[in-house]
């Protein structure tokens, strides 16, 4: 018998017959497992010897493990029992369904004639459409539009012979008055001076205007060679120009000086990013035995100077990033 406060983990059921005297002094639950076994049996269709039921006195003895252990066995039983119903009641539905479809059609009648008249008036339908003798379909000449025709114009008559030369008038003998009368005089004299001092200015004149266009056109010749050509590149800039440096407080090797010289380019570049500078973000890292980073542009025509405003923002990055106890870096400086 169970003791008095007993209890089994399982399920009450609502169909529990009413206890009868010979059962009355048995607990609830005893009656309830006693109940739920016999009607797993039922249900399974095993005998009593292939499934035998504690009675309502030995259910009592039942240990708290098995007693929880078969109810939930029993339960599972029930389950496989309802989806064994389930799934017969669906093999009885499609079995029903396919008796349906079977019998919706008639058994004497045939499709398969209807489809061969339908296929036989296709290829007939065919064979007239191939064998219509092929429509000749004339095309019209083009209408030709009348044209007025064009009268030969006469070319002009060639010359037969080429025309002489238009004749010059002969030149008047320009005689001194010396050379007509005879021997020398003052008056052709001067007059011979003055047309030959006239004569002189003019080819000075000439000769100089000559030699100006001349210059002139050697200088223009010269500015357009000089305009065509490229112009030099600017001499690159050496690492000392394109470089600059933080000490340390008190000069001493950094342990993490790899690391440094690893990451601090991109920090740097990061710090004038931040800064909106317009300048290159091209940086190489260099960190000497006495704890010195110094910064070199890698651009050859950038001097250090140019990143002189940001040598203070660059100074707290580095301090922040690295660690440096009592010993921190002095700001950047050109080199």
């Amino acid at each position: 018998m169970a003791q008095p406060g007993s209890s089994h983990s399982f399920t009450p059921m609502e169909d529990l017959p009413s206890a009868t005297p010979s059962v009355a002094e048995c607990q609830p639950e005893d009656r309830h497992l006693h109940h739920f076994l016999l009607k797993t049996r039922q249900l399974t269709g095993l005998t009593a010897e292939q499934l035998p039921v504690p009675s309502l006195s030995e259910i009592g003895d039942v240990s708290l493990a098995d007693s929880t252990i078969l109810p939930l066995l029993c339960s599972l039983v029930h389950a496989m029992s309802a989806m064994g119903k389930k799934m017969e009641e669906l093999r009885l539905q499609t079995s029903n369904l396919e008796s349906r479809v079977a019998n919706s059609f008639p058994e004497g009648e045939d499709h398969s004639t209807q489809l061969n008249q339908i296929q036989s008036s296709l290829r007939d339908l065919s064979h007239r459409v191939a064998h219509l003798p092929p429509t000749q379909v004339s095309v019209p000449p083009p209408a030709q539009t009348s044209r007025p025709r064009l009268s030969a114009v006469p070319a002009p008559p060639r010359p037969s012979a080429r025309a002489p030369p238009p004749q010059r008038p002969p030149k008047e003998s320009t005689q001194s008055y010396a050379a007509i009368v005879g021997g020398t005089s003052e008056f052709d004299k001067a007059a011979r001076e003055a047309l030959a001092a006239k004569n002189n200015s003019n080819s000075n004149t000439t000769r100089r205007k000559k030699n100006s266009a001349t210059s002139t056109s050697a200088t223009k010749v010269a500015a357009a060679a000089k305009e065509a050509s490229p112009p030099r590149a600017a001499p690159p800039l050496a690492s000392a120009a394109r470089g600059f440096f933080a000490p340390r407080s008190s000069p001493a090797p950094h342990p993490d000086a790899a690391d440094i010289k690893a990451h601090l380019p991109d920090l740097a570049a990061s710090v004038l990013r931040e800064a909106n500078c317009s300048l290159p973000r091209s940086l190489k890292a260099v960190v000497n035995d006495r704890g010195s980073v110094t910064l070199i542009v890698v651009d050859t025509s950038v001097p250090a100077a140019s990143y002189a405003p940001y040598f203070e923002a660059l100074t707290t990055k580095l301090d922040q990033s690295f660690p440096v106890g009592p010993n921190p870096w002095l700001p950047f400086r050109l080199a």
